[in-house]
């Protein structure tokens, strides 16, 4: 079996996106003080640091050598799809609070821990058997091994679980775009890298994984492989070293979702998107009807943040969301004031079913938008 080592310019690079994530993590380990963020982050640099030690261990053969590494390059994969999600939770809810039930994340974990412990701690003249197959199986192969059920299982396993996670969190970074494209520029800066990394990340093991299906790719694929990934994962390093180092966590997981208004007033466009999806929202099934009905819960159902709906209607509408609530609610009762099929209703018990709570903010709103009270608009409706 060829021994001799493979140091190339891949491996370089490889050695130093470690050191740099090295010192990464001892950076944000020492100089900040937002404790959740700080091991969400290092523990993804963590998971980042022993795939991509595993790979250029291999790749440049210094794993002859060190045969008790061997095995540890998955031992993080089923840790680095919860620690993505969490991370892509707390970009978009800064202010949420981890409950003990979120450790259930780490079940595969520890599942797998104690399912490969004996291979993780084993006899180092196996793993160094085992090294010696791999290095003469990785001579040119002209097709691709055929496909077994343990093979396919195994594989959907290992990267399902991962696959899932990164499919959680981008579609919540998508679906919260708006309040994450509008944030500090540091958060913003940290959103994109993170959701460009992660689409890059699936875009190429998915091309990766079908060059290997084919025969007359599949040995120069085999081959390349540990170089691609060692590669991907130092770009990937560099890519974070470049964000957080240059910005504080404070500020990338800051709960402000704009700069100051005065300096940041969103452009027109998007504040007219953001008015025209909550009047479809407050039409739809006449939600504003509901009596208990607030600006977080319509916060909730369109993805966007309670300031950034307030800044679209003071831009937009000039009024708070009170008011421009209240529009619909006055526009369905003197409605139902002008029916005649309401004529001997009660006004208070309409004034509840357009959503008002409270006599006197109904009969002060009333009074103060239509100029007169519910009771002289109904007697001076043409209709009665």
């Amino acid at each position: 079996m060829e021994t001799t080592l493979q140091i190339d310019w891949t491996t370089i690079v490889g050695i130093l996106a470690l050191a740099q994530a090295a010192m990464l993590s001892l950076y944000l380990v020492v100089f900040h003080h937002k404790k959740i963020e700080v091991w969400l982050v290092v523990g993804f640099v963590l998971s980042i640091i022993i795939a991509l030690g595993h790979d250029i261990l291999l790749h440049s053969r210094l794993s002859i050598y060190l045969p008790q590494m061997l095995g540890f390059g998955p031992f993080s994969t089923y840790l680095s799809g919860p620690l993505i999600l969490f991370v892509a939770v707390k970009l978009i809810w800064p202010e949420r609070k981890f409950k003990a039930y979120d450790l259930l994340h780490t079940l595969p974990f520890i599942a797998h821990f104690f399912y490969r412990s004996s291979h993780y701690f084993g006899d180092t003249q196996g793993k160094l058997d085992f090294l010696v197959q791999y290095y003469q199986n990785l001579t040119p192969a002209t097709a691709p091994p055929e496909f077994t059920l343990t093979m396919v299982w195994g594989t959907l396993v290992f990267y399902g679980h991962r696959f899932i996670y990164i499919t959680i969190a981008l579609y919540l970074m998508k679906k919260h775009r708006a309040v994450l494209q509008h944030a500090l520029v540091p958060r913003q800066q940290f959103y994109r890298l993170i959701e460009w990394g992660l689409i890059v990340y699936c875009g190429g093991w998915l091309v990766l994984r079908c060059l290997k299906s084919i025969p007359y790719t599949f040995g120069a694929m085999m081959k390349a492989d540990l170089m691609i990934n060692s590669l991907a994962l130092s770009i990937a390093v560099i890519g974070l070293a470049l964000v957080l180092f240059r910005y504080s966590l404070d500020d990338i997981f800051s709960s402000k979702s704009t700069q100051k208004y005065q300096q940041n007033r969103m452009e027109d466009d998007l504040s007219q998107q953001i008015v025209e999806q909550m009047q479809s929202l407050l039409t739809t099934n006449n939600l504003f009807c509901d009596n208990d009905l607030k600006l977080t819960h319509l916060a909730e159902k369109s993805g966007l943040s309670t300031q950034l709906i307030s800044q679209a209607l003071n831009s937009q509408q000039q009024m708070n969301f009170n008011d421009f609530l209240n529009q619909f609610r006055l526009t369905h009762i003197k409605a139902q004031l002008l029916d005649p099929a309401n004529s001997k209703a009660d006004i208070q018990q309409l004034a509840l079913q357009s959503g008002f709570n409270s006599k006197a903010t109904f009969y002060r709103v009333f009074k103060d938008k239509v100029g007169m009270t519910p009771s002289e608009f109904r007697k001076n409706s043409p209709s009665f």
